[in-house]
This record gives C-alpha cells, structure tokens and sequence, in this order.
C-alpha cells in the first residue's frame, strides 16, 4: 500500500494541546481502481479538514509546502508525485517556510537577515522542533519570538503567563524579556512537548523564572486569584478556548498590562466565506467582539500568522 505523506488540519489545532498520536492510519481510498493509504498527519497551518476533488484553488485540500494535492482529475499524479517528492524534503526546508503566510521565502529571510541574529541555544531549539515534522510549525517564528522579549523587557512586566507552550521556544523568549526576579507562569497539557521546554530553559539558566503547571488552561487560570496579578499574557493555544481564556486574563491582568493571542488570521481564512471550522468561527467571533471591548485597546499586526496585541485599561 502506497502511504502518501498528506497532511490533514482536523488532527490538530496550531498551538493547542498535544495529540496523543502522530499520524491516523484511515482505510485505503480508492481513486480509479488505485489503492491510496493517506497518512493523515498534523498541519500547522491550519488547511480545513475536508479534502475535496480536483479543486485547485479550494482551501480544502492543502499541504504544507507542495500546495494543494487533488484526489481526482488530470492533476492526481503531479499531486501525487509532490506529495511523495515532500518526503525528501529536509527539515531545514520546513524551517525556511514563512510562519506569515503573506511572505515569500526570500522576503521572509530579508526580514530575518535585518532583525538581530538568533542565539545558538534558540536556533538549536528550533532545530529540534523541527524533527517533530509539520507539528513543528505550532512553534513560534523567531521573528515573533524576539518581538515576545522586546515586548516584555520594554514595558518592563515582572509577572507574566503564557497559555499554551509546545516545546517551550516562546517561554523561553518571554523569559529572557524579564528581570532576574521576574516569574513566567507557562500552561500546557503536554508532558511530552514541555519535557523538551525544560531541558533549554534549564540549559538557559531561567529555570527559576519558569513555572509550568500541566492541565487544562481554564481550569490553572480560574485557580488564581482574581485580582491583577500579570504583566504580560500570551496566549497561543486552542482556538475555541480563546474566548474564555481572554475572560479569565481580563481581571488578572494589571492596568497596562499586554495580552497577546497569536494565530487571530488563521492563514488568511477568516476571510474565506466558505471557511466554517470551529477554530475559524472562534478566531472571527474573538477578532470582532475584542475590538470593541472597552477594557482593552486593541492593534492587530500582520506578524506570523496574525498577532493581536491588547493593553488593558
């Protein structure tokens, strides 16, 4: 049976919580008499679940780097073969892919080769991620990274939280923005990705800032007094928790403070009309309904795949 390297957004959502498993074998599709095994693996990027036929500019029916692969029509062998060709593709090569989905390659390393150079301890990070395969894209561009530590040094936060953490690579960046006496509370429910955020934020001297409570967000958040305790809250994890997730930052956020939700574009979907997942759905109603929140003043700025920054008043 011919496995093909397909990758299906419906196993996961970029940012969120871990999936128990890396690919779900489904029974062989039957494409003119040819046996397919589609392996269906994570995307990060966030293609809907559904794939569709032979249309070649849906939304639908997408992966990663070689676009979107046909499941029937004079375009199923070229997708085939791309899809077959992405196996050879090296792990440097997902690295290189824009995390912003309006950026070219070469336009995304101009913007990379003009910022401050990446330290050896987050490029390796970022090189270890990486051999995750596609789910590796949930991790932070360093674009994105290094503005997470400007932000958090220049506004001088002390107290800050992060709600969904993977293998620790955005952690690490707040944690660098904060004082010596600065204390980075990070929620995830993923024993497995945070054991790698461990070892680099140890090998990063910042263990005694970090603090990582494994479990449901809501539930660790709801835990805390409700009162303003955080400077700085970034937030990039299940989609459909957003919402919830901005009503219990709200009152534990301190006047001023920066809440920070990354993936608010959705790679350009919450555009599409025929887009209708629940993430989409959940990302437009919290894009809508925040800018008109009184408690916050809100910019959303085109870095990586949409970032929503909110100062609360």
């Amino acid at each position: 049976m011919l496995g093909v390297p397909f990758f299906h957004a419906g196993e996961f959502d970029e940012g969120s919580a871990p999936i128990p498993r890396r690919g779900v074998r489904k029974p062989p599709v039957e494409l003119g008499g040819l046996a397919l095994g589609l392996q269906l693996r994570p995307v990060a990027l966030g293609c809907p679940a559904i794939l569709t036929a032979g249309h070649r500019r849906s939304f639908h029916s997408c992966h990663p780097l070689v676009g979107p692969v046909p499941l029937a029509g004079p375009g199923l062998h070229q997708g085939l073969s791309r899809a077959l060709d992405f196996g050879a593709v090296h792990n440097a090569e997902v690295a290189r892919q824009p995390k912003s989905f309006f950026l070219s390659p070469d336009l995304n390393e101009y913007l990379l080769a003009s910022s401050s150079p990446l330290d050896p301890l987050l490029a390796e990070l970022a090189r270890e991620t990486s051999e995750l395969g596609p789910v590796s894209r949930m991790q932070v561009p360093p674009e994105q990274g290094a503005l997470l530590t400007v932000l958090a040094a220049a506004t001088g936060a002390r107290r800050a939280v992060e709600v969904g953490t993977f293998t620790g690579y955005s952690a690490l960046c707040i944690a660098r923005g904060l004082p010596a006496d600065g204390h980075l509370l990070c929620l995830d429910v993923s024993d497995e990705w945070t054991s790698v955020a461990r070892r680099y934020w140890a090998r990063a001297n910042l263990s005694d800032r970090i603090e990582l409570r494994l479990g449901p967000a809501a539930d660790s958040l709801a835990a805390l007094p409700a009162e303003p305790i955080f400077d700085f809250a970034f937030v990039d994890a299940d989609k459909t928790g957003y919402s919830a997730y901005i009503e219990l930052l709200a009152p534990r956020l301190r006047p001023n403070g920066l809440l920070l939700l990354d993936n608010v574009l959705q790679s350009g979907r919450v555009l599409d009309p025929a887009a209708q997942d629940a993430n989409v759905r959940a990302i437009r109603d919290v894009n809508a309904r925040l800018g008109a929140d009184p408690r916050f003043q809100v910019v959303v700025l085109p870095v990586a795949d949409g970032l929503t920054m909110a100062r609360r008043m």
